[in-house]
């Protein structure tokens, strides 16, 4: 099984190969990892990798995929299957890239800019808490604060609009 996905605006690919033992050769670039399933329960799953084990919360949006691996930090990840430049192009353009909404149903645990702040691509503007999961809202690219929709402590539902950016070319 072989998996394309986007993270940080780069692309990666995941190929899972089934070993007679009943683990998985997972190869992602040229990193090459032992996978044993160890327990699979609704949203979590307890795994070895190369022989250490490994904990993580995983959600499934549309084709969309979250996975928070916990371990001495925990790190967030939002995947969604490679789009090409093109067709990438096309939907910044159609749905305006400076509009955040919520990926799936949460709280705001942190909010850490205001409206009219600049802020750079990448910049972490809010966290949101949902399903154990911390799930940071970074700012698509540089410009400012045009509109803050929710307040700290705020519960969002999926597609709910968080944040405006606006490029600063617009402002």
């Amino acid at each position: 099984m072989e998996f394309s996905y986007e993270y940080n605006d780069q692309s990666y690919t995941l190929r899972l190969e089934p070993q007679s033992d009943g683990t998985y050769k997972a190869v992602v670039g040229d990193e090459e990892f032992t996978v044993s399933i160890q327990q699979s329960n609704g949203g979590f799953i307890l795994s070895r990798t190369n022989g250490k084990p490994v904990q993580y919360y995983y959600a499934n949006e549309g084709q969309q995929h979250f996975v928070a691996l916990k371990g001495r930090v925990t790190q967030h990840y939002t995947l969604q299957p490679t789009v090409s430049s093109e067709s990438r192009r096309k939907q910044t353009s159609a749905h305006g890239s400076g509009e955040l909404t919520a990926q799936m149903p949460g709280q705001v645990i942190e909010l850490l800019v205001a409206e009219g702040e600049s802020v750079t691509h990448g910049q972490t503007l809010m966290v949101l808490e949902a399903m154990k999961m911390e799930i940071r809202v970074v700012a698509p690219m540089d410009g400012v604060v045009s509109m803050l929709t929710v307040t700290q402590g705020a519960t969002v539902d999926r597609g709910q609009l968080l944040a405006q950016i606006k490029p600063k070319a617009e402002n």
